[in-house]
């Protein structure tokens, strides 16, 4: 995993505010369970205590404003393909999985992605990010992270009392 930036050129608070009291979209809920790759993320899933499972996306234009995606595509100097907020409640698990998305065949036609993620919450007991086999705890707000591999299975976890956000950014190589 490699850090790109302890990003302090955007000023994460004011879009934490900004979604704060929104209800975001339960990420879950609409994962696709008829597709085979879903079925077996989800069979895989089995023993998982179902209770424990949520997490919630907010996405530019609808929940937080676009201007951050710009910000963040200049920093990292790629085109967005698609960006989001994650948000894992206390006592909540996004459990080991990778983001399936309908689209990628046609974000593969015009060329390779990268993906990335940024500690957007500042620091607090509690929250967890697991990609490949690596952790992150404890993040400095606004580290980034470039991945190794856009597909990569990756997890979150919230053992803490503060809700954990996160910031998403697909892009093209």
């Amino acid at each position: 995993m490699k850090i790109v930036n302890k990003c302090t050129l955007i000023n994460w608070n004011p879009v934490l505010e900004e979604i704060r009291d929104k209800p975001g979209l339960n990420a879950p809920l609409r994962l696709p369970i008829d597709e085979p790759e879903v079925q077996k993320m989800i069979e895989d899933l089995k023993d998982y205590p179902a209770e424990s499972i949520e997490w919630f996306n907010y996405y530019p234009g609808v929940d937080f404003n676009v201007r951050v995606v710009k910000e963040f595509s200049d920093l990292v100097n790629k085109e967005c393909v698609r960006a989001w907020i994650s948000k894992v409640n206390p006592g909540k698990t996004a459990p080991w999985h990778w983001d399936y998305d309908d689209n990628e065949e046609a974000y593969l036609k015009k060329g390779e992605l990268v993906r990335y993620h940024a500690s957007i919450s500042k620091p607090s007991p509690g929250h967890v990010f697991m990609l490949g086999d690596e952790c992150f705890y404890n993040e400095a707000q606004g580290t980034i992270h470039e991945w190794p591999n856009y597909k990569l299975y990756h997890a979150g976890a919230n053992c803490g009392s503060e809700p954990k956000f996160q910031f998403n950014f697909l892009g093209y190589r």
